[in-house]
């Protein structure tokens, strides 16, 4: 089965990317498959939406 751009669609909201901010060990941000975008600035011990279906919060 050959699938085209756009066809397939996760069953799951997953991290696709995680970063860590290099001056501060403490903040990261991470990237969803289904454009969500969350920043924790303690460690990832809870973590604040910044993007909502790829907008801005």
């Amino acid at each position: 089965m050959v699938m085209k751009k756009g066809e397939f669609e996760a069953p799951y909201d997953e991290p696709m990317y995680i970063a860590q901010n290099p001056q501060d060990n403490q903040e990261f941000a991470t990237y969803t498959t289904k454009g969500q975008a969350y920043r924790s600035k303690d460690g990832a011990e809870s973590w604040d939406q910044i993007l909502e279906n790829g907008k801005v919060n």
